[in-house]
């Protein structure tokens, strides 16, 4: 399993390397503030997310119109640009089919397991731990060598999951690891929903 995430590293690596220009140009004059790469409850999905605080301004106007006090400042389901490339769609099949190739090798072991107990050994299998490191490690590589070419202290870098109780977490670690201690900081004061 270290050799695919290895392998898995390496490809978003060059993905956000190729891609992240397409997305500077979309932001065009605006501030960014954070960027986030984002996954599924199955750790599946890998999207890479930046928001801008133009964009944040003109999206909580809408909900502030509607007499919604929500703020969609670090819920990247709501920011305004995304790396929509294929490369890391295909990221996201291979993760997708790794995933579905451990499922299909634990039934196989067992008959009748509950969804609890099939949760609990994809975990026992190292794949969410893994794919964590992975994700975390390569957001680190690519901050350190500056390929977004953003201020480190102006912008929060965190790891999300957009449908599960466990976003919190995962966000407050992967930011601590991502970020100055100022950030991080400052990030823990957020407003969230779930």
């Amino acid at each position: 399993m270290e050799t695919f995430f290895k392998g898995i590293k390496e490809k978003i690596n060059e993905a956000v390397k190729m891609n992240f220009l397409t997305i500077r140009k979309k932001l065009g004059e605006e501030k960014p503030y954070a960027i986030a790469f984002v996954t599924d409850s199955d750790f599946t999905t890998l999207l890479l997310w930046v928001n801008t605080y133009e964009f944040l301004e003109r999206a909580d106007a809408e909900y502030a119109e509607d007499g919604d006090d929500y703020t969609t400042k670090w819920n990247p389901d709501e920011w305004g640009y995304l790396d929509e490339s294929s490369q890391l769609a295909e990221i996201s099949d291979e993760l997708f089919d790794k995933k579905t190739s451990i499922i299909d090798h634990i039934r196989s072991q067992s008959d009748n397991l509950s969804y609890a107990k099939l949760g609990d050994l994809i975990e026992d299998s190292g794949y969410p731990r893994l794919f964590l490191e992975t994700v975390t490690s390569v957001f680190q590589e690519l901050i350190q060598s500056n390929i977004f070419g953003f201020n480190h202290e102006e912008i929060t870098y965190f790891i999300t999951m957009n449908d599960d109780k466990r976003a919190i977490e995962i966000e407050n670690n992967s930011a601590k690891t991502l970020n100055s201690d100022k950030v991080y900081e400052e990030f823990l004061k957020r407003k969230t929903y779930y």
